[in-house]
This record gives structure tokens, sequence and C-alpha cells, in this order.
């Protein structure tokens, strides 16, 4: 909340207690100053700036919900109003005017600037820099606004006018109109930026927070001059804010989500699940299968590498690395998280969607030609931010790389069905069984029940189950059913039959254990054996009845020591 004494400070500077508008300056010209918003809330009219596709700048006091009472009693958070932003390039009243929403209001604790974050972003007006040095003593700056001028309470387009700075303060200055010489900040201009203009480029200085309003519509004497509130020195802040909104919820390592286009309302596939390198991608009819689930890899902020968990050796890449826009986009080895084509860079996009933005060739992930066909191809192409290369994205599970810790491998697996607290998987005669046993059961029964939870043998992210009381042995699955074996035969496909990637529960607790190179087919119990199954798979062992909760497990505690 802004303190008393500062809004005291800054309208005591004026000789009056009221704040706002360009009243006698210049008619912003079409396309220029494109960045000034005007703010509606209610019957109130505030002006502002982007200065982030996602963000406005403007004055807190503007939206003070109870303005009698002493200091500002807004908070941050959604506000309690409906608010909009416009950006009038060709003035507010044309078709193409941009309008927003505002979804949270951000005030700064020490002084009158408030940021107001959009719904949805803007990208077709450059935002107005904000990172500049401080106003010097007798600089002419410019201020532009929406405000009350001395012939209209809302006009249409922006105005404009020079001022000259002064009384640098700590937190605000001072402008005195210079050019036209009767120029005033009046109503509704209020939270306007003023800035400096250096080789071309606009930037920020701060916002309209009080003025004496002489000469502005329906004021009579007032006094010259107005107050502005310094943000210069708030881009610590200001960059703290942005970068917080561009995060993208869900986006987090290990998380394992589904891509659906907003245009196609389909998921990004890798084509037939094929497992070959540089299948092509496509958008398909959603089923939640494995080929259209990826683990998210984190590689900087907001920015991801994207694993198929179709083929968890491959990850989401232009062919080859491409520059070029149309180049398909395919699974690719994820040999060298080094290279940049596999990071995708996560923007904020319209009503939640987001783009993705190869690192490495600076396109983005498209539907190509706004395709909807079922297995139509994806690729890459210059972002140009419509809907055809905006996606959903959706969390669906978690990856599970945290089962062991050093030294504490030994594990037991434990069933989470209702009434089965005591029943674990075991080896007996050579096969996977589900049988009661606990620490009062015999020696041999709980290590047959004791796995050691080693890196996977195909692969180091996952997990190969190795038994305790015959080392060098490990849980495989052959003919669907598990079995307990020792290398033998093709040693690449018996390191992918004991490989197990593990994930959060199917039935919302503990974890299931994926088979490596049967995606989508996990560890379940089903008649006191252990198989690997698909849900409501074709046979008899892959029944969709209790099926989350049979390939649900506790890692616990090993039952021998």
């Amino acid at each position: 909340m802004v303190s008393a004494a500062i809004i005291t400070a800054a309208l005591t500077l004026l000789g009056t207690a009221q704040a706002h508008a360009i009243s006698n300056g210049n008619q912003v010209e079409i396309g220029t100053y494109s960045f000034t918003a005007a703010f509606d809330q209610g019957d109130k009219r505030c002006s502002g700036a982007l200065i982030d596709p996602q963000w406005v700048i403007t004055s807190a006091a503007c939206f003070d919900p109870n303005p009698a009472q002493e200091g500002n009693q807004l908070e941050s958070g959604r506000p309690a109003q409906r608010t909009t932003v416009r950006f009038g390039g060709l003035g507010l009243a044309k078709a193409r005017t941009a309008v927003r929403e505002v979804a949270e209001f951000r005030l700064d604790e020490d002084r009158d600037v408030l940021m107001a974050r959009l719904t949805d972003p803007v990208h077709d007006i450059t935002p107005l820099a904000y990172r500049a040095g401080p106003v010097g003593e007798g600089e002419v700056v410019r201020a532009v606004g929406y405000g009350r001028t001395a012939t209209q309470a809302r006009p249409d387009r922006a105005h404009t006018a020079l001022f000259t700075a002064s009384a640098l303060g700590a937190n605000n200055f001072s402008l005195a109109a210079q050019s036209p010489a009767n120029a005033a900040i009046c109503d509704g201009d209020f939270g306007g930026p003023a800035f400096r203009e250096r080789a071309g480029t606009p930037e920020l200085l701060g916002v309209h927070t009080s003025s004496g309003q002489q000469g502005c519509q329906g004021v009579t004497g007032g006094t010259p001059g107005a107050a502005v509130a310094r943000t210069d020195d708030l881009e610590p802040w200001i960059s703290g804010l942005i970068k917080q909104g561009r995060q993208t919820p869900g986006l987090v390592d290990g998380n394992i989500v589904e891509l659906r286009g907003v245009h196609s309302q389909k998921c990004l596939d890798v084509y037939f699940a094929r497992w070959e390198p540089n299948t092509h991608t496509v958008i398909a009819n959603c089923h939640a299968g494995p080929n259209q689930r990826w683990e998210v890899v984190q590689r900087a902020e907001n920015t991801v590498a994207l694993r198929s968990m179709n083929n968890k050796h491959q990850c989401l890449r232009p062919l080859n690395g491409q520059n070029a826009a149309g180049v398909q986009v395919v699974q690719s080895a994820c040999l060298d998280f080094s290279d940049r084509s596999l990071w995708w860079e996560a923007l904020p996009a319209r009503a939640g969607s987001i783009e993705l933005r190869n690192v490495g060739t600076d396109k983005v992930l498209e539907a190509a030609n706004f395709a909807t066909g079922e297995g139509s191809p994806v690729s890459q192409g210059t972002s140009r931010h419509e809907a055809d290369q905006h996606w959903f994205l959706t969390v669906v599970g978690k990856a599970r790389h945290d089962l062991t810790q050093p030294g504490q491998d030994r594990k037991s697996l434990r069933a989470t069905n209702p009434g089965l607290g005591n029943h674990h998987i075991r080896h007996a005669n050579g096969l996977g069984n589900l049988s009661p046993v606990t620490q009062g059961s015999s020696e041999l029964d709980r290590a047959d029940a004791t796995f050691r939870l080693v890196p996977g043998r195909l692969d180091a992210r996952c997990y190969s189950l190795e038994s305790v009381n015959f080392p060098g042995n490990f849980l495989r699955h052959a003919g669907g059913r598990l079995r307990l074996d020792g290398p033998s035969g093709d040693p690449g496909l018996f390191n992918a039959d004991a490989t197990w990637c593990a994930q959060d529960g199917l039935s919302g607790t503990g974890v299931s254990l994926e088979s490596w190179n049967f995606p989508g087919k996990f560890i379940r119990h089903i008649n006191s054996q252990v198989w690997l199954a698909k849900f409501d798979g074709p046979e008899w062992y892959e029944t969709k009845a209790n099926f989350h909760h049979d390939s649900s497990w506790d890692v616990a505690e090993p039952l021998k020591r």
C-alpha cells in the first residue's frame, strides 16, 4: 500500500489535492506513442504505458477505492471491478484498437506506482523501455495521456506536450509546461508516462501522480505544474514482476505434459507412436497415449527440453536443427542438451495458452498452414502470435527420479489398494507375485520382497529392480509376466525389459512403474500375480477394473536390511 505521506508530499508540492490530464497539448499522431494506454474502470479513466507485452505501468492512486480516506486503500491482487486497457494507435474507437482486461494489480510499497498484468499479452505494439537513467534537473521530457482536455472529458486520441523537469527527489520530480506553454496534466492522464526520447527511442522516467489542473476542463483556477513518481530506480522490482508473469504454470522439471493446439484443438503427437529418430510430429485427436506426452527437462528460466514419453531417448526438435521456417518438428535423440535446438522457451499467449519458441532457431511451434485435420504435420514458423502457434499446456503426471538416496537403494514395493496394506511384490520360483509379507515373515519371504532400485540398465534416469538375495538378477517382463532373470540372450532386449520409469501413481498415490520399451504399460498386480499391463488392453490381465490402484505402489522401507 502506498503510504499517505508520499501522496501528501506530492500534492503539497503542487498546492492541490487533485491529480491528472494533458490539456492544451497536441493530439498524438496515429501510430505514435502507441504504448500509451487508457484504463477504464467504471466511470474512472486513467492512463498508463505498456512496458512489456503483459504489463502496463500506471499510478496506484488512480484506482484507490476510497479516495476520501487518508492513504491509498488499494491492495495488490485482482481488481475489485472489471478494468480494461486500450491501446489506441489508430484511436480508441477504431476496430483495430487493442483491448485487454487487467488480471491483477501489483503495487510498489514506497511510491504511487502500480503494475497491471494483462489477461492476454499485446504483441503488435512496441513496449516503452523502462531501463533508464534518472531525469536531470531542467531536462525536457514528454508526457502523454488520455485524460481530459480543455474541450473533451474522454478524448478518443491521446494528447502530448513537453515539460521541464525539476525538484528531483528520492521518489518524485516536478513538471512545468514547456511546449505548449499552457499545457497541463489533467484528470484521466493520471498514471500516464513521462519519458525522454534518446536517439528516437522513448525511455520511461516516471508516471504522472498529481497536478494543479490549471486549464483543464471543468476546473476554475488551479495551479500550473504536475508531479511525477520516479520509475528509473524501480527496474529490479519491474523486472522481477515481468519474470514472474512469464512463468508458465506446470512447466516444471519432471512434469509430464500434454500440448493441445488452440486452433486445432488437437494434441502434439509423435506420428503413429513410432520410435525411429526424426519421426515427424503431427496434430491428432487427444487420446492420452505416451506419444502425446512429454517430460519437461528444465534448461533455463521458462526454457525446457521436451522428452517424448513414447521413446525416452528422443526429444522435440526441428529436423536436424535447421533454421528455416516450414521445417518439420520431429523427435530427435536427446544426446547433447547443450544443443539449443532442443530448447523451447514458453512465452505467454492469449487465454492462458503459450507459444513455444525454439531457442536455437528463433522459430515457434505451429500446426503448418493453420491445419486442423487429423495427422496434419507440425513445423516451425516465424512468430505471428496467431492461434495456430498457440498451445494449451496441461500437466498429466510427474516423472519420478527421487525414489532412492545414496546408500539407501534397498526398497520394498507395497500395494496401495485398500485392504492390501501388507502385500508386496516378491519373486517366487522365478516369477513376480503379490504376497502378504511383513517384518514378522520368514527371512526368505522378506528377502524375496526386497529389491535394490539401481539406475536403469538402459536408461539411468529410470530404475532396474535387482534382487537382494539373487544379486545380478532383475525383475523384467517377458511374455507379459514379470520374471526374475539374469542377463541372457540379446543384452539390449534384456536391459530394455528390465528398465522401469517411475511417475506419480496413476491412482493419485505412490508411484507407477512404466516399461521403458513398452510405453503406456505398467507393473500391475491381478489375482496375486504381477504382470506388464496396459489400461483396458486386450489381455485378461489388462482389465480396466481397479487398474489404477493395481498399478500404483508405495516405495517402502526394505523388509530385508
